[in-house]
């Protein structure tokens, strides 16, 4: 459970650096695909797992940036909820289906995100 985790968060942390500028967006708006591994431990492990994995992932990453913490806070508010969130949709009923839906539903959220 432990190196799952762990080996997770490093994944999650070493895609961060890998961002890609969005388009008709402010200059700080970026996306990188660091949630993928917190979604796979959340499907793997259950929701707590997956926020875990995020919380590592954004401890590490405030330990390298000069943001003061402020955008790993939302980042990490942000993911966190949305991988809570499709880890308990994905809870009831445990069907490649519902994994679907949940990741789904993840990425409808974070589509909303980006649109405001």
């Amino acid at each position: 459970y432990l190196t799952v985790i762990a080996l997770m968060a490093a994944i999650s942390y070493i895609l961060a650096f890998l961002e890609v500028p969005m388009p008709l967006a402010p200059s700080f708006a970026r996306m990188d695909a660091s949630d993928v591994p917190a979604l796979l431990t959340t499907f793997a492990l259950g929701p707590v797992a997956g926020t875990v994995v995020e919380l590592i992932k954004n401890v590490l990453q405030a330990l390298s940036t000069s943001t003061g913490g402020i955008g790993e806070l939302a980042n990490f508010l942000m993911g966190a909820s949305l991988v809570f969130t499709a880890g308990l949709i994905y809870k009831q009923k445990k069907t490649r289906k519902m994994a679907v839906v949940s990741g789904c539903f993840r990425c409808i959220r974070s589509s909303c995100r980006l649109i405001r």
